[in-house]
Formats: structure tokens, sequence, C-alpha cells
């Protein structure tokens, strides 16, 4: 008796714990099965107050499998720039970001890319190889933030 009673007595002290570890792990798992839209890619970065201006994608940059993409500057001298694609499914971003590495594998670098994914999303935040760049940067902040992922290579 005194056994079946404590046995209870610890079940209910780990019950919060084990809820609360299993609420983060549902959390998470919730967030892999999300797949994101670009108008709510583009609400974030206006959210954390991070400055764009849509410019022209570098050709080699472009992606035809991406439902949609979009080029920007964040910043007036074109050190730093963004380009987002949103795919229709995890499995077509991963295709893209193959796509991606093999179109860029012999191009001169002029900038140092950043690849971020987030399921159905893939971010490239390239920043120039001058001087001047290499603090944390919002982009850096925010992929951190929200979880977005490095590809695994």
């Amino acid at each position: 008796m005194r056994k079946g009673m404590l046995l209870c007595l610890i079940c209910i002290l780990l019950l919060p714990f084990a809820a609360a570890c299993g609420s983060a792990a549902n959390k998470e798992f919730m967030l892999s099965l999300k797949l994101h839209r670009m108008d709510e890619i583009k609400q974030l970065l206006s959210q954390k107050s991070i400055s764009v201006k849509e410019t022209e994608m570098m050709e080699s940059y472009r992606l035809s499998g991406a439902d949609e993409s979009v080029a920007y500057r964040l910043d007036d001298e074109g050190r730093e720039l963004l380009y987002i694609y949103v795919f229709g499914s995890p499995e077509e971003m991963s295709l893209g970001v193959r796509a991606l590495e093999e179109q860029t594998a012999l191009i001169d670098i002029v900038y140092l890319p950043y690849i971020y994914t987030a399921n159905n999303a893939l971010i490239i935040h390239m920043r120039s190889l001058a001087p001047g760049t290499d603090e944390v940067s919002d982009i850096e902040k925010l992929a951190s933030e929200l979880g977005w992922k490095r590809p695994e290579k």
C-alpha cells in the first residue's frame, strides 16, 4: 500500500514535467509540419523591423522549381542580399537546394551565402566578402529565433 502511494505521488510530481516536455516536443513537431507562405515570411521581416528593398535576383540563383521567389537588398550598397523561395513541399525544397548547389558550383564568389531551410521555404542570406560585414546580422538572429535550419551536407 505504501509503495503504491509512493508511486502515485511520484507520478503526480512528474506529470507537470512530462506535460512541459511533451508540449515543447509537440510544438516542434507541429512547426516541422507547417508549410510557409511568402506573405508570412515577408510579414516576419516587417515585424522584426528588417528593412528590405526588392531587387533583381542573380541569374545563377533563379530556381524554376520554386512556387514563389523574391530577391531583396538589405542595404543601399548591395553588400547584403536576401533570396527567399517557397516550394510546394519540403521534398521540393530539398530538390531546390540541390539544384542551387549545382547551379552555383562554378561561379565566382563575391558573396558568402548563408542558407537556411524551414520546411518548404529556402532562405539565402548573401553577405559581401568586403570588410565590415562580419557582425551577426538581423537575418541570422531571425533565423535563430524561428528555428530555421542550415541544411546538412
